[in-house]
């Protein structure tokens, strides 16, 4: 389908940019180490070859020693908790992005398995000129009891996809520009007249911002 294509390369834009991380940021606490140890070797060096006390020496250098490695040890605590939260964000968006790719993959091998539901393929995506090109060279069949049941079967698919899509992809947080593609196809499925005579009844099954949402959708179409 037309859209699943743009939102596919988009996806492959977002997996770049959440990619591996720098190998550079991976030698940061090697980096520090090492100046630790150079660090902790001059300090030595100058420590015992100064002028003091052996036993006040040997006591303010243990002391010193402990200190120093309790700095460096936070340190590099700070910065491993930095890369396991970044690795996390990292993983959670590109789980995100997988999950909404599949959302609409999955609807598309739906329709294109099942020809029963060609009439709500065809209302969804009545705009499109090849669609409409499609609709004059194949005629829809008579309505029938199991074309009806596949219908609400979908619906209910539809609009769980769209849920799942509305919290993923954060869509009552982020800029209308961010998510310009996803309320552009939403609004185009939603011009079906079936999906808006099923949602009138499924509408409850599904969260209030849920249903503020395809509500909204629904009265700007």
């Amino acid at each position: 389908m037309f859209k699943v294509q743009k939102i596919h390369g988009a996806h492959e834009d977002n997996d770049l940019s959440h990619g591996s991380r720098d190998p550079h940021d991976h030698n940061t606490v090697t980096y520090i180490l090492i100046l630790a140890i150079i660090a902790l070797a001059i300090f030595t060096y100058w420590y015992w070859t100064t002028n003091i006390q052996l036993m006040s020496r040997m006591g303010n250098f243990v002391q010193i020693v402990t200190v120093f490695s309790m700095l460096v040890g936070g340190i590099i605590a700070i910065i491993t908790l930095k890369y396991q939260v970044e690795d996390r964000e990292r993983a959670l968006n590109l789980q995100y992005a997988n999950i909404t790719q599949n959302a609409v993959n999955d609807i598309d091998k739906t329709f294109m398995s099942n020809s029963m539901l060609d009439r709500l393929y065809f209302e969804m995506y009545a705009d499109m000129p090849q669609i409409k090109r499609i609709k004059r060279m194949k005629e829809v069949s008579e309505v029938t009891p199991e074309m009806l049941k596949q219908e609400h079967h979908m619906s209910n698919i539809i609009f769980q996809k769209i849920a799942d899509i509305y919290f993923c992809e954060s869509l009552n947080t982020c800029s209308k520009e961010d998510a310009v593609e996803w309320l552009n196809t939403f609004k185009r499925w939603l011009k079906s007249p079936v999906l808006q005579s099923h949602w009138v009844h499924l509408k409850r099954e599904h969260h209030p911002e849920v249903q503020k949402f395809i509500d909204n959708l629904i009265a700007q179409t």
